[in-house]
């Protein structure tokens, strides 16, 4: 299962203390790099985009099947989202400063008829999670979902955050890409030790103001990437467009709940 993603239509809690060889971590940053052929918008209703919870809201882009592409401004077999995108938000202490979190749950189902209504005959549906982590200045600089290996967690950096440990830390080791990343068992204070099932995909590029991400689902339902909307989309043509509703509820259940979680996961700077 993927993207955080299991088949259920519920956001409730799942394990995630395992770790995963490296050739998962890569098959995971290949993944990131796809670009779709076609592929169906999904952004929040004009109603809700007036709202708070809608400034960090994701924009989705999921991925059209191949053999059936949409015609006549139908979906085709592209993913639906189903029902609305749950949202919450907390304030989580990391290294001993606050940080605003907003996250994000939904159900993307694959198959849909030509008149653009959910396939019956189609599974459940595909359950996934992000999770944004605000800087100092109120500012997306950490994203977290979940992979497409079970419960390995998928992290997505900022790049200012990623330019300052660079600075504090000097190059990247060779054995890491990138200078945000922690050595695979080796955590902080009480996270010491601890078997992190994480990797970081990719630096994403600093939005001008502060807004949500493009969420880049597959023809399955299932998290491939997550970019800035500043950033070159990727995908070659944007076949049909829709709206979700957002609906306050508890999202968090399908990523780790510890408050140690991102201090043992990544290197972070004071003060981020």
């Amino acid at each position: 299962m993927i993207g955080g993603l299991i088949a259920s239509t519920g956001c409730h809690q799942t394990g995630w203390e395992t770790c995963f060889p490296q050739v998962h971590v890569e098959n995971v940053r290949r993944a990131a790099d796809r670009v779709f052929a076609r592929a169906v918008m999904f952004k929040p209703t004009e109603a809700a985009r007036a709202s708070t919870e809608a400034r960090f809201a994701p924009l989705f882009l999921t991925e059209c099947c191949p053999s059936e592409p949409p015609s006549g401004g139908a979906t085709g077999n592209c993913p639906a989202l189903i029902g609305a995108v749950t949202w919450s938000r907390r304030t989580a202490v990391i290294a001993g400063v606050p940080h605003e979190q907003w996250t994000y749950c939904w159900v993307a189902r694959p198959g849909q008829d030509a008149a653009g209504e959910a396939d019956p005959a189609a599974d459940a549906g595909i359950v996934g999670t992000l999770r944004i982590t605000l800087d100092a200045g109120g500012m997306p600089a950490i994203w977290e979902v979940r992979t497409g290996v079970e419960s390995l967690v998928g992290l997505y950096v900022g790049r200012r955050l990623e330019d300052d440990l660079c600075k504090l830390y000097g190059p990247v080791s060779p054995t890491m890409r990138y200078a945000v990343e922690r050595a695979a068992g080796v955590g902080s204070g009480a996270a010491e030790h601890r078997c992190l099932a994480a990797v970081v995909v990719r630096v994403l590029d600093d939005a001008p103001e502060p807004m949500g991400p493009i969420v880049y689902l597959d023809a399955a339902g299932r998290v491939t990437s997550v970019a800035c909307r500043c950033m070159p989309a990727q995908v070659d043509e944007i076949a049909a467009s829709g709206a979700y509703d957002l609906r306050a509820g508890q999202a968090d259940g399908l990523l780790p709940a510890d408050p140690d979680w991102l201090e043992s996961a990544l290197r972070l700077p004071a003060n981020w």
